[in-house]
């Protein structure tokens, strides 16, 4: 999936499709937050970031990142 430039890498689990998620931390006051979830086996970012400027290329950085 790419989104403004930047393509999610497949799933380091199952190799499935990942997108963007967004919604609200109800433990933060509602704060608008977004992650990457695997389609296929469910899958995320452990770390949900609030919904701001760079937001995405931030989830999208995390779950990119992979170990060597």
């Amino acid at each position: 999936m790419k989104l403004d430039g930047k393509q999610l890498l497949p799933c380091p689990f199952c190799g499935g499709e990942a997108e963007i998620k967004k919604g609200v931390d109800s433990t933060q006051g509602r704060e608008p937050i977004a992650w990457v979830e695997c389609k296929k086996c469910g899958c995320c970012t452990k770390k949900e970031i609030e919904w701001e400027n760079d937001c995405i290329g931030v989830v999208v950085s995390l779950w990119n990142t992979r170990k060597d």
